[in-house]
């Protein structure tokens, strides 16, 4: 017979593993402070009753079982900002010859 331990394990993907307390606070939340990240994430986690002993953890990693516990909770948060593609980018600069000499003064 399996320990309940795992099969927690056993029942989540491989793409949920331990992760910090702050980096999932800022995959939530990802345009303000890291500390401010984790603290708008601790009051979600309290306000939830299922959620609420996760944020009062004395530990500064969640266990797979505990993020994938979030994530039924909370949903997904974004991706990972390596993971978005730069679409920003400017387009490539015309080659020298291509550009007209012109001249700026009078």
């Amino acid at each position: 017979m399996q320990s309940n331990h795992e099969l927690s394990i056993i029942n989540y993907p491989l793409s949920i593993s331990s992760v910090g307390r702050t980096e999932l606070a800022i995959r939530y939340f990802p345009n303000i402070q890291p500390t401010s990240a984790w603290l708008k994430l601790r009051s979600l986690l309290a306000d939830d009753p299922a959620l609420a002993p996760l944020a009062t953890l004395r530990r500064r990693t969640f266990l797979p079982a505990e993020v994938a516990k979030i994530y039924a909770s909370l949903g997904h948060p974004y991706p990972p900002l390596s993971a978005i593609p730069n679409r920003l980018s400017l387009p490539p600069l015309p080659a020298l010859s291509a550009i007209p000499n012109r001249s700026f003064c009078p």
